[in-house]
């Protein structure tokens, strides 16, 4: 056979080679750029994330620090009613002026419980017939 024949063969092998290396790139090329955008995306995604948990962050660390002023108010104002009851001797006064005392508590207690009931309350509670004005 003659030599322009294996040359023209090597040369078709080649070519067929650089075109199918061509082509194989390029898909990789396309597929990496599509991997490339889902990943710019998701990028955005997280970014908008972080700012929105920083914002929130923020936000809970303002209520925080106000809950922990409320509760050192609370604080104070549990313990000027602990040093009212010690200057006080309930049992001795309740033994001395039982209904004095027993009408103050009862009222206390029922107001309360009446806030209790309506801070917890999704409707008004029903009136007890013995409390309805018209029976």
């Amino acid at each position: 056979m003659p030599l322009w024949v294996y040359k023209l063969g090597i040369l078709a092998v080649l070519l067929a080679g650089g075109y199918w290396y061509y082509t194989s790139t390029q898909a990789k090329i396309l597929e990496l750029e599509l991997f490339n955008q889902a990943y710019e995306s998701a990028q955005v995604q997280q970014l908008a994330t972080i700012a929105r948990l920083k914002n929130a962050s923020v936000k809970n660390q303002a209520a925080y620090i106000e809950l922990d002023k409320k509760l050192d108010s609370a604080k104070d104002y549990s313990n000027s009613l602990e040093k009212k009851l010690q200057k006080h001797n309930l049992t001795r006064l309740a033994i001395a002026k039982p209904g004095l005392i027993e009408g103050i508590i009862n009222d206390a207690t029922k107001k309360k419980l009446e806030d209790l009931e309506s801070i917890t309350a999704k409707q008004p509670a029903p009136r007890l017939r013995s409390e309805d004005p018209d029976s």
